[in-house]
Parts: C-alpha cells; structure tokens; sequence
C-alpha cells in the first residue's frame, strides 16, 4: 500500500516524518505584493530542479526564477501565498488571458511542505477571490504525469483536457454570497 493511502485510513503515525503531521491549522493565506518580493524570489529559487521543470517546464536558473518573481509582482492579477512560522511556504499566481476568458493560474508548494493542505490553502482562497469578484474559470495546465496536481484540481471539481502531455484543468467558480465569502487579508 502506498503511503498516501495508509494516511488516507489514519494509519501512519507521528514519527513517520513530515508528511504525517500536517500543518494547516497553522497556516496563513495571503495578498503577496511588492513587500513580499524577496520572500516570493526566496520560494521560487529555493525549488529542486524537478520543481523548477515541473512548473516552468524547464530548470530554470535562479536568475530566470528572480526576474518571473519581478514580473509576476509586477504582473500577476493577484498572488496568495501561504506562510507557516512567517515564511512563505508556497504560492498561487493568477493572471489574465486565458484561453476562452479564464485566468490562468500557477501553484507551487516547497517541496518539504507538500502534502500539508497548503496547495488546498491556496486554491481554496483563488476560488472565493474569484467567486466574489465574479471572475470566471480558473484554469491550471501541468504535466499529466503530475498527481499531486491532479488530486488537487480533481478536489476542486476540475473538468479536464488532456492535450499530448499536458493535462489543463479548468475551474469554474460559482458566484457566492458576499456575505459567504472568506476573505483573505491584504
């Protein structure tokens, strides 16, 4: 049996290392902005080279990684970030001009904070962001060999396209309430 699937029936226990003990109590999602700069080049710098390619789709320098940290800042509609013990420990990027009017989004988790909801954090937050302001479809494109996404997205009511080796996962955010909405803090 997998390890996901023993944590999935509550069969690890708490010195099986970091992935038995989440953290998203503890967590906090919000606004990245200028102020956050060099924590968001601190992220994108600090990923291993199958990260880099994973979400870049090559391995990226550290140069490269600081200049898209300049641009998405720069750039991005919004960007959440996810701290734990004031650091930040991941990311979600949402800009415009997708294809057929959705907003294109990129996530990216450090990789020793992966499977502790962080990547859920903030997805959940880029949903209700997007159903308060009534943005439209979200959507995500990552390699189809990547399952960690594919649960995520799948978690999300995702519709799926699978192009060669790419999957695109679009989702669509009904208009809430304002009274419903979660609000991220600025």
């Amino acid at each position: 049996m997998l390890r996901f699937e023993h944590r999935a029936r509550g069969e690890l226990q708490q010195d099986e290392g970091p992935c038995a003990a989440p953290d998203f109590a503890t967590a906090e999602v919000r606004r990245l902005n200028a102020s956050h700069l060099a924590d968001f080049q601190h992220l994108l710098t600090g990923l291993d080279q199958p990260s880099r390619c994973a979400r870049f789709g090559w391995a990226a320098s550290d140069a490269a990684l600081a200049a898209h940290a300049n641009n998405a800042i720069a750039s991005a509609r919004i960007i959440f970030g996810v701290f734990h013990d004031r650091q930040l420990r991941g990311a979600l990027e949402i800009y415009d001009g997708g294809a057929a009017g959705s907003a294109e989004v990129a996530l990216i988790v450090a990789a020793a904070w992966r499977r502790r909801s962080f990547g859920w954090a903030l997805l959940q937050s880029a949903m209700h962001w997007a159903a308060e302001i009534d943005a439209g479809p979200m959507r995500l494109i990552f390699s189809r060999h990547n399952w960690p996404m594919r649960h995520l997205t799948a978690k999300a009511a995702a519709t799926f396209d699978i192009v060669l080796d790419e999957i695109s996962a679009e989702i669509t955010t009904p208009r809430i309430p304002l009274r419903l909405a979660r609000r991220v803090p600025a």
